[in-house]
């Protein structure tokens, strides 16, 4: 009867792993659908995601955003999506910030393509 009591612990155990990989799977698949709206606004209200980086998201330009900037910056563009979700979407590593990179990587190399082109051929302003 003991191993039956710890199969069946094991089961239970088990059936909670699977819950919750379901569980976070699903939440994954929200919170992109959350970062493809937020990138569909920025593109609406900036015309590209650069743009709106700079001018809503970045705007002491630290080249990071935390969470609670994210926040006010939704609130700023009336995003009506889910916040927490999105920020779930970009902060993956869990690291409290995020960059460009995270939220759009093509447009972060560029723009560094663009910066190290840039630096080449004009002297530094001084």
């Amino acid at each position: 009867e003991q191993q039956r009591t710890r199969r069946g612990g094991r089961l239970a155990r088990d059936q909670l792993s699977s819950q919750q990989k379901r569980f976070a799977a699903r939440r994954k698949i929200l919170a992109n659908r959350q970062l493809n709206l937020f990138k569909a606004c920025l593109m609406k209200h900036y015309g590209n995601i650069v743009r709106g980086w700079r001018r809503l998201l970045d705007v002491d330009g630290s080249t990071t955003i935390t969470k609670v900037e994210l926040f006010q910056a939704c609130r700023r563009i009336r995003f009506d999506g889910d916040a927490r979700l999105l920020w779930a979407a970009l902060d993956w590593d869990n690291s409290g910030s995020i960059s460009l990179t995270e939220l759009d990587p093509r447009a972060a190399e560029a723009l560094a393509d663009f910066k190290l082109w840039l630096s080449k051929c004009a002297p530094p302003a001084k």
